[in-house]
């Protein structure tokens, strides 16, 4: 039988709580628990229950479309046992993975969802004796098929655009709960290309700021690494031309680009990367019309369109 089968209820139809629990099982009292059987699981999300135990500070939708659920344990720091552990259990059996909105007693199935990457975040948040602690709040991604229900459309929400200035990031050793070495080094090398770029576009006069895009209604915010109103660019800078990290630069900065077309200032999306990637991915590039930003030497050089020509350099701006 498959998943989609197994679940009683379609994706937003409201149904009481103990009904549920009387065809698939299940706790009545926990918001994570297994049912089925134990071949799937539950995720109960409440926003005004949340609150007394700070769930709701990173629970809910983000405005990646993702949803942030927080992890079981409501005085202390959250450990990974109990119901966290057995959701990641869950996902790695490939179970599915069922998130329901409860409000009021009346529940509506928000349809399937699996764990992304990371599986987690480690965030602080307050618990139920209003004491600072950390807490797990799980990446849960939407898996289901056909329609999400309306309170997970980006159909009619607003978008907002938050300008500020650039800040160099930091390229020294990078630290980070839950990442290998590998991804840390990768994080500093992007780092310092980002730091080097924004220091040669100030160094000849240029303002570089961050643009921060959010939706209503959502958490979190999209965020560009360079915003240049002057050159009218939104750039994505990546730490290597090989090809996984062009093409996730190339999705990222087109959306980017999408983003800015709706909110009307309309920037030209560029990519930023140390060298020149392969000769097929420069080509795809300028036909999608990106602007390509290779650092030299003692620069950087802007690239467009298939004769692989310089478009300009700064200093001839």
């Amino acid at each position: 039988m498959s998943s989609a089968l197994a679940f009683p209820f379609k994706v937003g139809q409201p149904f009481k709580r103990n009904e549920l629990h009387k065809i698939v099982g299940g706790s009545f009292r926990q918001g994570m628990t297994s049912c089925l059987k134990k071949n799937a699981f539950l995720l109960f999300h409440d926003k005004k229950s949340g609150i007394e135990f700070g769930y709701d500070k990173w629970e809910g939708l983000q405005v990646d479309g993702t949803f942030a659920y927080t992890g079981q344990g409501i005085q202390g720091n959250q450990k990974l046992t109990r119901g966290n552990s057995a959701l990641i259990k869950a996902h790695e059996s490939a179970k599915p993975i069922y998130l329901i909105e409860s409000n009021a007693g009346i529940c509506e199935f928000m349809g399937e969802y699996a764990l992304g990457e990371p599986y987690y975040d480690i965030k602080k948040a307050l618990d139920i004796k209003k004491n600072l602690r950390e807490v797990f709040v799980f990446n849960l991604i939407p898996v289901s098929k056909g329609k999400l229900p309306a309170t997970h459309k980006y159909d009619d929400l607003k978008l907002a655009g938050i300008n500020s200035l650039w800040i160099a990031p930091n390229d020294s050793e990078v630290f980070s709960k839950g990442k290998v070495f590998s991804e840390r080094n990768i994080k500093r090398i992007e780092h310092g290309l980002q730091k080097r770029f924004g220091e040669y576009l100030i160094s000849r006069g240029h303002t570089v700021q961050k643009y921060q895009f959010k939706f209503e209604n959502t958490k979190g915010l999209l965020e560009p690494d360079f915003w240049i109103e002057s050159l009218q660019l939104v750039v994505e800078a990546k730490a290597s031309s090989a090809r996984e990290y062009v093409r996730t630069g190339i999705g990222q900065v087109l959306d980017y680009a999408n983003l800015s077309r709706i909110n009307t200032t309309n920037f030209k999306p560029a990519l930023l990367l140390p060298n020149k990637p392969s000769q097929d991915l420069c080509k795809l590039i300028y036909e999608l019309g990106i602007l390509l930003i290779i650092e030299s030497e003692t620069s950087f050089e802007f690239y467009e369109g298939i004769n692989n020509d310089i478009l300009f350099e700064l200093d001839s701006i």
